[in-house]
């Protein structure tokens, strides 16, 4: 038991005049009455008090969150007495709870004193479990050893009470515990009186702790981080000339040190001891030993490394796993499909691991739902552990699998922006365009990165001609829907780029005609470039087109004028320039010419909304295609006018004279849509809403 005694100096006396009196402090156990008995008990210390550690005296940044906590730790605070700080190892977790600790104290809101324990929750050789913790902060607490309860529950229920004699006499207590692991290890180190505050940090997010606030820890500002780069060189030497150095420089070592503030210091730490670099030459030092974390460690006790690894040695070997095959991934966001690609886990699976390793700050949320990602820093130990501890062979054959994930969702989207109809089969299904196009869109980064990748890998098992083939094989088969992908989305640049790679490797098998068709869809891509920084400066300008072959010329006109008609920039002088256009080419008689010019019009009004002046455009294009035996063109014109009359309605119009049109259309959809594939994309959308560009 605990009891409050000595205040009644005169003792008490029973019946037989025997008089006990305990006085001058707290005790815990049991109380032995005797026969005129008199106590004194010895002072407790004042370890409480002495329990802060010192600040960090070049503490940079974190205004908001300073504030978030100060305020939380004021007298006038009615709200969650518990603050649960999380974040990635070395982001400052416990500097941050650190400082605004010593400005509670300074502003005299803690009479009762700051106990602070550190759990070493990550490192397996000095984890305190609760009950050991309890036992240190009651002795902290002026309670001898004889009074600590070995078991943690009653350590804790007596934890609680001394808290609370503390509070009856407002004498608050500032607790805070670092390096948590779980909400268990807390839980029992809760007091149990609102009075008291508590400061938490941890690298897992702990949304288990009752009444919690949750503060999710972030990487400095990149200003902030040049700044703290300056101020440790300073407090190493106030005479270090260096720290007034260009802040390229700075901005330079602060990027690779990816703005954590652990790497940060170890990174000044490392300048100020070697007085003849500079802070150029480090960071060229840091760009060359770049996706090695060696370079960002003093000791064991000051590491990036050793950090990042006390977290990894925590997950469950499934998480583990997870983990290294994630760092398989070559591009910058990781969706849930990738993730299910790379470890062959059902969905449920990956995502419960996707959610463990998010709360333990080992990867992060992506920018759109559904994605997560790696801080730099963290990318890097991820990878010397998916290379130190899988196999070559698990490590290309999860590249594999994600090309064949990559390449059916990629001819899902394909079918869907260029209005083929589904195929019943097991791959990925896109409900709508605009989710295709989205999906094309945020993939766009991965999808390049997973091609030149998987070529890189190609070039490394040369010697292995079977795994070579393989590499072939499953790049060859990504990049045609890809390619056809961008070009529909009007991603020339990387159309192109996949598109080189897809020749070489057509080179290599003796694939003629996969050669011929890339290098033709490479020409149109780059031809579509160029037209289309040509057509948009001036309208006028796409008279000087018309020696282009149909399709180029056509998508040619479609861009321009929509961008024109768009921005309502059509003048009356532009559409006579328009029809000058058509004339000149009838006069010519070029045929061809003339059809890709209507049916450039065509789509333009159709993005537009102006449906009766689409169809009549594509009717025109029909027309001169029939006359000219052009089917392609005649299913081209046909699709339009189909698309326009379902748009405005007029659904009984729609190819009333063209009896053979739905078998016409049928022997050559593909062909026409990927002629057209740029303007197909958005028609059920809307141009304006859709128009693409770089992210």
């Amino acid at each position: 038991m605990a009891e409050r005694v000595g205040e009644d100096r005169t003792g008490r006396v029973d019946d037989r005049g025997t008089r006990n009196v305990i006085e001058g402090g707290t005790h815990t156990g049991p109380i032995i009455m005797g026969r005129d008995i008199h106590v004194s008990l010895p002072a407790p210390h004042p370890l409480a008090l002495a329990g802060l550690p010192p600040d960090i005296p070049d503490f940079t940044g974190r205004p908001d969150e300073i504030g978030a906590l100060i305020d939380m730790l004021g007298p006038a605070n009615a709200g969650s007495a518990v603050v649960a700080i999380s974040g990635l190892a070395g982001v400052g977790k416990t500097a941050l709870a650190l400082r605004a600790a010593h400005h509670a104290v300074s502003a005299g809101w803690f009479p009762g004193g700051v106990l602070f324990v550190d759990l070493h929750g990550y490192d397996p050789e000095r984890r305190v479990a609760p009950g050991e913790a309890i036992s240190g902060l009651l002795r902290a607490l002026g309670v001898h050893g004889s009074g600590i309860p070995q078991h943690e529950d009653d350590g804790s229920r007596l934890f609680r009470s001394v808290l609370a004699s503390l509070a009856a006499e407002q004498r608050r207590v500032l607790l805070i515990i670092d390096n948590a692991a779980a909400v268990s290890d807390v839980l029992p180190l809760l007091p149990g009186h609102r009075e008291h505050r508590v400061l938490v940090t941890s690298r897992h997010t702990l949304t288990g702790v009752p009444g919690a606030r949750i503060i999710d820890l972030d990487v400095m500002e990149p200003e902030s981080a040049v700044t703290l780069l300056r101020n440790v060189l300073r407090a190493a030497d106030p005479a270090d000339r260096r720290a007034e150095g260009s802040k390229p420089e700075f901005e330079e070592i602060a990027q690779e040190c990816g703005y954590l503030p652990l790497a940060l210091r170890i990174a000044a730490a490392l300048l100020a001891g070697d007085r003849d670099c500079s802070p150029a030459q480090f960071a060229e030092t840091l760009i060359r030993e770049r996706g090695r974390l060696v370079a960002l460690e003093l000791d064991d006790s000051l590491s990036v490394s050793v950090a990042f690894n006390l977290s990894y040695r925590r997950l469950s070997p499934a998480d583990a796993r997870v983990f290294r095959l994630l760092a398989a991934h070559p591009g910058p966001e990781i969706s849930v499909d990738a993730a299910v690609a790379l470890t062959e886990q059902d969905r449920d699976a990956i995502r419960r691991s996707l959610r463990s390793l998010r709360f333990a700050h080992l990867i992060e949320s992506g920018s759109q739902t559904g994605y997560v990602k790696f801080h730099d820093l963290m990318l890097r130990f991820a990878r010397e552990r998916h290379l130190a501890e899988d196999s070559v062979e698990v490590q290309i054959t999860a590249l594999w699998r994600l090309q064949i994930m990559y390449t059916n969702h990629s001819y899902r989207a394909f079918e869907r922006l260029y209005d083929l109809p589904d195929e019943e089969s097991g791959m990925p299904h896109f409900s709508s365009k605009t989710d295709a196009i989205d999906w094309v869109q945020m993939e766009r980064m991965n999808l390049l990165s997973t091609m030149y990748f998987a070529g890189l890998l190609g070039l490394n098992v040369e010697d292995d001609l079977a795994k070579r083939r393989l590499f072939d094989k499953y790049t060859k088969a990504m990049a045609r829907p890809v390619s056809l992908c961008f070009l529909a989305l009007g991603y020339g640049p990387e159309a192109a780029a996949i598109l080189t790679q897809e020749i070489d490797i057509c080179q290599r098998f003796g694939d003629e005609q996969g050669e011929q068709r890339a290098r033709s869809d490479l020409d149109g891509a780059e031809r579509m470039e160029r037209l289309i920084a040509e057509a948009t400066d001036h309208l006028e300008e796409l008279n000087a087109l018309g020696q282009l072959p149909g399709s180029a010329y056509r998508n040619a006109i479609a861009l321009a004028t929509l961008v024109n008609l768009d921005s309502g920039e059509v003048t009356r002088g532009d559409r006579m320039n328009l029809r000058r256009m058509l004339e000149d080419r009838r006069e010519k008689g070029e045929t061809k010419g003339q059809a890709a010019l209507l049916g450039g019009l065509g789509d333009a009004y159709f993005w537009w909304g102006n449906f009766n002046a689409a169809i009549e455009y594509h009717k025109q294009e029909f027309a001169v295609s029939r006359a000219t035996g052009d089917r392609n063109g005649q299913a081209t014109a046909l699709a339009g006018i189909g698309r326009s009359c379902l748009a405005s309605g007029r659904v009984s119009d729609a190819l009333e004279d063209e009896p053979d049109s739905s078998n016409l259309v049928e022997g050559s959809k593909l062909r026409s849509r990927c002629a057209s594939a740029p303007l197909n994309v958005y028609s059920s959308t809307g141009a304006a809403s859709h128009r693409t560009s770089d992210p």
